[in-house]
């Protein structure tokens, strides 16, 4: 690793972060390992994850640990059992029941009152203690908070205001614009409004895709970058496994079981292999569709695969390690994208895709999206990875086409480019971090006069 001589440092507000296992958290930690390459040192304030032992957080990184206190800890309990303490032979509330209705509006306009801006705004209190000391022992030049909560926000412009240093918020997802914030009208009213307060005193925005970009400069007028998610480089510095003997299509996540009307369905391939299999195109013994993911989703493709005739060629495997998962996209034939189905065609949809397709172009094997999604379709043409459908016919001809090769080579050649795959990695995406803390620098040392269009475009 590179590490620039003159580093500038900065305090990086991260509530999810190694060890926990959170895609957030995740993307931090890989990105916190890249930044002294170009010039900015992060010191990482997040809080303890007790119990929490899935991921490793990068070394050599400054990180300050906070404790967190849990708002809600009090109303917690499984839907329709026993609260804390409780007995647990007690049996389960009938969800018809008055009583049963009647606590759970009790417990949605508790939520609604004491998780606000977000169930862990508890951490606030710890993070701006432990901001504040950061700030006096490492005199950083500039904070960035990244939301997933959106409380972060909160504690990033608390500490700007306090100590002058330039502000810089990072969106996961939108806030109140987001496809999935739903709250009370009066709680709309005023969480809106919380965002618009906070976000006047940012320097600069980044969110992860082109659309919400858009949508988020018309609605805060402020400079946004888009800087997207990617994949960690360092999860791939091993050699390309062979591929295995049977052509296997894998996807590998959640599918939100339970909720396919407009989310991750994967019927319309179903519906394809069951047709090639009818006329005799695919031979079952050398096909397998295999799925990794929570072992509560199982069900639902074994039954999915029951009713479309294909279970002989569908497999689900559970849950497995980040490492595994990348070992089996790796050796695959194909990689299986389900996008989420738009039920609109505002940009609030048009923005929310899987941070899945990164992890799939490191993998560098054709992947199959279904449905088409603009921003995906646009990414694998840009990077000559993979085919979109949005049918059982294109998918089908897809198929056929994929099999044949398979036929002929033993093996499906990835037509994609690994360079342009390379521009979507995390260590490219904390170079365009840099590049946009440098002109925040900049603009507030009055060098420049406003952030170049090329760095928020």
């Amino acid at each position: 690793m590179t590490v620039t001589l003159m580093s500038s440092r900065f305090l990086w507000i991260a509530h999810f972060y190694p060890p926990v296992n959170a895609i957030t958290g995740l993307r931090t930690a890989s990105l916190a390992r890249y930044f002294p390459e170009f010039g900015w040192t992060p010191i990482v304030l997040t809080r303890h994850w007790t119990g929490q032992t899935g991921q490793v957080p990068p070394p050599g990184v400054e990180t300050v640990r906070t404790d967190y206190r849990d708002r809600l800890a009090l109303f917690r309990r499984k839907p329709g059992g026993a609260a804390p303490g409780g007995n647990p032979a007690a049996q389960p509330a009938d969800p018809q029941s008055l009583g049963f209705r009647l606590r759970q509006t009790a417990a949605y306009w508790v939520k609604e009152a004491l998780a606000y801006p977000d169930e862990y705004v508890g951490w606030k209190p710890f993070a701006l203690e432990a901001g504040r000391q950061i700030i006096a022992q490492y005199k950083p030049d500039l904070i960035l908070s990244t939301s997933y909560p959106f409380c972060s926000h909160q504690i990033g412009y608390q500490l700007h205001k306090e100590s002058g240093l330039p502000w810089v918020a990072e969106y996961q997802d939108p806030w109140t614009e987001g496809p999935a914030w739903n709250h009370s009208p009066v709680r709309q009213f005023f969480e809106a409004r919380l965002e618009k307060r906070l976000m006047r005193e940012a320097s600069a925005l980044t969110i992860v895709s082109q659309p919400w970009a858009e949508g988020l400069r018309i609605q805060h007028e402020k400079p946004v970058a888009m800087i997207g998610n990617g994949f960690d480089p360092a999860n791939y510095t091993t050699p390309q496994p062979p591929q295995t003997e049977q052509f296997t299509i894998t996807y590998t996540g959640m599918i939100y079981a339970g909720d396919f009307a407009g989310r991750r369905d994967p019927s319309l391939l179903f519906q394809a292999v069951k047709a090639l299999l009818d006329d005799g195109t695919i031979d079952p013994a050398r096909f397998l569709i295999r799925f990794y993911g929570p072992l509560n989703e199982q069900g639902v493709i074994v039954t999915l695969a029951q009713q479309h005739g294909i279970e002989r060629v569908v497999t689900h495997f559970g849950t497995v390690s980040h490492v595994e998962s990348i070992q089996r996209q790796r050796e695959s034939t194909l990689l299986l994208l389900l996008n989420w189905q738009a039920r609109s065609f505002s940009y609030r949809q048009r923005g929310w895709y899987s941070a899945k397709v990164y992890e799939y172009l490191a993998a560098q094997r054709p992947i199959l999206a279904v449905p088409g999604h603009a921003e995906v379709d646009a990414l694998l043409a840009e990077t000559s990875s993979g085919t979109p459908v949005n049918s059982v016919a294109e998918a089908s001809q897809a198929l056929r086409a994929w099999y044949g090769e398979y036929l002929a080579k033993g093996r499906v050649d990835y037509p994609g480019s690994a360079a342009l795959a390379g521009e979507h990695s995390n260590r490219a995406h904390a170079q365009r971090f840099a590049a946009l803390f440098d002109e925040v620098i900049a603009v507030k040392s009055g060098q420049k006069r406003y952030i170049a269009p090329h760095i928020a475009r």
